[in-house]
């Protein structure tokens, strides 16, 4: 994902006959009733499920068009939602592609929208970008960004001095999931709390938990990441021992995916474990440590100490990043677990 620079300036995206829709009145806000006769339309029932109805005339601003927030504007876009982005200086090669899709792109003076979405590397970017349009902020940001519980609050003390609401709604999942509207969500409010907000995630994610609290969405995205990464060290450490052992690893990795082993990680990294792994960066090195850093921060900040899995995984992490592979998957980890000198 992309971070913004504070002085950036905004362009807008129109995609289809959006140019003819009139904006309405503002989108409901949290704590108000869903159904409340807002812009975004009353709330039906379908298939067990809070949705909303004629949303898509919405206009949301985009901050960061990176491996995820690039498809998601897409999703946006081909839903009806007329989507403003705010021109980074980093977001060039996402630009183009909205633009290779057939959207046109203006440059106003300043953006004009009822929703902001941010999805951004860190708390720091998101922070930059609610601090430098506090005095134009839409009544709702919603923060797909991962950072931290803490760092939600704080974003949501800013964006309510602002007058809008924030939702801390982090997501998860591969660039394929994002491709295809496949990811899933957390996010810290209750569903029907918001219908714009609401009709923008169910957009943006085909699986959503409502945790209800403010941070509460980042907080699971830490635990999900927490597990997500160390699972991957476990791996490496198995394909370790099953070297040592004379296994060949190929063979260990299909027989456990048939085994009690078997996970969503071995099954996504497993052959990536095996050799050198040469595919592209979905998921940087860097960003999996800052991941493991933020939870190690929350983890001492409640109790004080360090959660043992989770250190010797940070350290590693981190020990990567001093090598030089802070840009490379962040698989590279497992060279770098205590008593690793290469592959396993």
């Amino acid at each position: 994902m992309v971070s913004a620079r504070a002085d950036a300036q905004p362009n807008r995206i129109r995609g289809g006959d959006s140019t003819d829709r009139q904006r309405k009145a503002a989108p409901a806000r949290v704590g108000r009733p869903a159904d409340s006769g807002d812009r975004a339309g009353r709330v039906v029932t379908k298939g067990g499920e809070l949705r909303a109805t004629g949303s898509s005339d919405s206009t949301i601003c985009f901050v960061g068009l990176g491996t995820f927030g690039l498809p998601i504007a897409l999703h946006c876009m081909n839903a009806g939602f007329e989507v403003v982005t705010l021109d980074t200086g980093h977001d060039r090669a996402g630009r183009k592609a909205l633009a290779d899709a057939g959207a046109g792109v203006l440059s106003p003076a300043s953006p004009e929208c009822e929703a902001m979405v941010l999805c951004l590397p860190d708390a720091r970017a998101a922070q930059d970008v609610v601090e430098r349009y506090r005095d134009r902020l839409p009544a709702l940001i919603v923060d797909l960004s991962s950072h931290s519980p803490g760092a939600a609050r704080r974003l949501h003390a800013l964006c309510a001095r602002a007058g809008s609401t924030y939702i801390d709604a982090p997501v998860s999942g591969s660039v394929q999931d994002a491709a295809q509207g496949g990811l899933t969500q957390f996010i810290g409010a209750d569903r029907g709390a918001d219908v714009l907000a609401d009709a923008i995630m169910e957009t943006v994610a085909d699986k959503r938990f409502y945790f209800g609290r403010v941070g509460h969405g980042q907080g699971v995205k830490l635990v999900n990441q927490l597990v997500h990464i160390s699972n991957v060290a476990v791996l490496g450490e198995g394909l370790r021992l099953a070297r040592c052992l004379g296994l060949p690893a190929s063979g260990v990795l299909e027989a456990l995916a048939h085994a009690s082993a078997d996970s969503a990680m071995l099954r996504r990294f497993g052959d990536r474990l095996v050799g050198p792994d040469t595919s592209a960066a979905a998921f940087r090195t860097a960003l999996a440590a800052k991941d493991m850093r933020n939870v190690a921060a929350e983890y001492r900040a409640a109790k004080g100490a360090d959660l043992p899995i989770q250190s010797i995984v940070r350290e590693a992490l981190e020990s990567a990043e001093a090598a030089g592979s802070a840009r490379e998957n962040f698989t590279r980890l497992i060279e770098f677990l205590p008593g690793t000198a290469a592959r396993p």
